[in-house]
């Protein structure tokens, strides 16, 4: 369904807009302030000039993809049939100005209005048709009757009405469009009153240019922009406070739900607020931030994430073409969560660890919390290193994939991924797993080589794949790509050996996000390689006519052809908001 949709949308950003219009006032201003959920975004003119100046929409519609969108195409045409002949593109292309969303409801969200906003521009010729033609397909379904409001008249639609039904007159409310102002809108609910209340409201909003309280003033919305990091081509916001105290009311006061939501702090959460920016070249810039009580066990169960420490950055050999780091305190985390438990309901608590210490008992007396919880140092890193593409085509055809030959991964990045954990006693925690698979049966199935003097352990998961693990001083690093895992030890083995935490490559983004719990780098063109040359695979798997269409595509050169820099994801915590990042440059 993906690709269908792309197609669509491809015509309203590739070609040139037709008209620019006045200067647009924040929609949000017309927004009702007791929104749930609004999604807003800039002029559509001004999206398309961008988009067109991106290195994304250049890769994404290089001529070398003509095949294949045409491919795509020709499967479109039953959704295009579902719209009974309405093409969705041109709606898109007759709008100029800024898009709203929102959906609205009163304190007990037993219902909801919703709301589409668009402001079509100073041309509106083709907005205008296609609303016209819009409405003569739906009158064949729906009735309608005008209603007025401030000397603006607008349009309600409903259900017909029949012999057998409500008598004609009844309102037929359900759908109202409104044009006012420069703005049109769609309004969306099955209560009579509510909608036409709602039409009345807009319309006040647009002849006063915004009247207070509206969302362009909401506090939570204004505290969320403040704290972004760039601005928003394209917005959503989520208010959490209603539905917290929504989520209280059901639960009662008294009994273990309503403890539950307290404890949790879901009855004091904020908002969760994302945004998109693009501009020319690689610039991309994705951001989603959620904001939770200040106070609660959510909150607190946020505080396991910490900036890593960079003991184990030395470890990530220099020919690493992606990293990730880490900072997570599980063991903290764990003691959290059963005090919380305890806070809650003693009596289950006391009850689930009886259940543990019986599975304990079980096996052989391991203490799960003493003798593996305890043991991280709350410090993880994963890297990617080039690998023999056999080990690729190995890993690839366990999982989804059916098989994959070295053939079809010719000229793609054949990358193998390593995770390293922080350890406080790896010879304590080694001891460990080695009586646990005594345990379960599979010990006999665990052999060893020897790396450079270091043992490293294997397990074979069938058609050439394994699984490798070795204990280093202060960690255990254990990777499905062998090659991977051997460069690991060897490096590991090299003191003061180049690591790429010092490789320009990516000491740069460590620079500017060492605040980060967790970030990772890698080289833009090499990820995109690797993960779109599986999604080449997967694609010519559909049937025969886009196999050919998928297999023209040099995805490789391609790639190259438009994308030279380096993404970077970050995540960071603090005072209950947890903020995801993503860049590319």
């Amino acid at each position: 369904m993906l690709l269908p949709i792309l197609v669509s949308v491809l015509p309203v950003f590739s070609e040139p807009a037709t008209s620019s219009g006045p200067a647009s006032t924040d929609l949000l201003r017309f927004v009702p302030r007791d929104a749930l959920l609004v999604a807003h975004t800039a002029p559509l003119d001004t999206l398309r000039a961008d988009v067109r100046a991106n290195a994304w929409w250049q890769l994404a519609t290089d001529p070398t993809f003509a095949s294949l969108w045409q491919h795509v195409e020709a499967q479109n045409a039953e959704l295009a049939s579902q719209l009974d002949g309405l093409d969705p593109r041109v709606l898109c292309e007759s709008i100029h100005g800024q898009t709203a969303m929102f959906v609205a409801s009163d304190a007990t969200l037993d219902h909801a209005t919703i709301g589409f906003l668009v402001e079509p521009g100073a041309d509106a010729t083709g907005f205008d048709a296609f609303v016209s033609a819009v409405r003569t397909k739906v009158s064949v379904h729906l009735r309608a009757e005008q209603d007025s409001h401030a000397g603006i008249t607008y349009e309600l639609w409903g259900s017909k009405s029949s012999d057998t039904d409500v008598a004609t007159g009844d309102d037929p409310s359900g759908v109202a469009f409104v044009r006012c102002g420069g703005v049109a809108a769609l309004l969306v609910d099955e209560d009579a009153s509510e909608l036409r209340a709602a039409a009345h409201g807009l319309i006040d909003r647009v002849q006063a240019g915004g009247v207070e309280p509206s969302m362009a003033t909401h506090p939570g919305l204004l505290e969320a922009r403040g704290q972004a990091h760039g601005q928003a081509r394209a917005e959503f916001f989520l208010d959490l406070a209603p539905i917290g105290r929504k989520a209280l009311a059901e639960a009662g006061s008294d009994d273990a739900g309503g403890r539950w939501v307290r404890e949790l702090g879901l009855a004091d959460m904020r908002w969760v607020h994302a945004r998109a920016d693009f501009g020319s070249g690689e610039n991309l810039d994705l951001e989603v931030a959620v904001k939770l009580s200040p106070t609660g066990a959510l909150t607190s169960w946020l505080s396991a994430l910490h900036v890593p420490s960079s003991k184990l950055h030395a470890k990530i050999p220099a020919d690493a073409v992606g990293l990730s780091l880490a900072g997570f305190d599980v063991h903290g985390l764990w003691n959290d969560v059963w005090a919380t438990f305890g806070r809650v309901d003693e009596q289950e608590q006391a009850s689930a660890q009886r259940q543990l210490a019986q599975v304990s008992q079980a096996m052989g007396g391991l203490d799960f919390e003493r003798d593996v919880i305890s043991q991280f140092s709350g410090e993880f890193a994963s890297f990617t290193l080039e690998v023999p593409k056999e080990e690729a085509a190995a890993v690839l055809g366990m999982g989804m994939f059916g098989g994959v030959t070295e053939a079809q991964l010719d000229g793609l990045p054949s990358l193998g991924e390593v995770f390293v954990i922080g350890v406080r006693d790896p010879l304590a925690l080694e001891g460990t797993l080695e009586e646990l698979f005594g345990l379960i049966g599979i010990g006999e199935l665990i052999a060893s080589d020897d790396v450079e003097g270091q043992e490293v352990y294997y397990a074979e998961l069938g058609d050439s794949a394994r699984m490798s693990w070795w204990f280093g001083n202060d960690c255990v690093a254990l990777s499905a790509y062998p090659t991977a895992l051997r460069k690991t030890v060897v490096h590991a083995g090299k003191t003061g050996a180049p690591s790429a935490a010092t490789d320009p490559r990516f000491a740069k983004a460590l620079a500017e996000n060492s605040d980060a719990c967790s970030l990772s780098i890698a080289s833009t063109p090499t990820m995109i390689k690797s993960v779109g040359g599986v999604v080449q695979y997967l694609m010519s798997m559909e049937d025969a006519a886009l196999a050919g269409a998928v297999s023209a595509v040099d995805w490789k050169a391609l790639v190259d052809r438009y994308v030279k820099g380096t993404t970077t994801c970050t995540v960071r915590h603090q005072g209950g908001e947890l903020r995801m990042h993503l860049r590319t440059r």
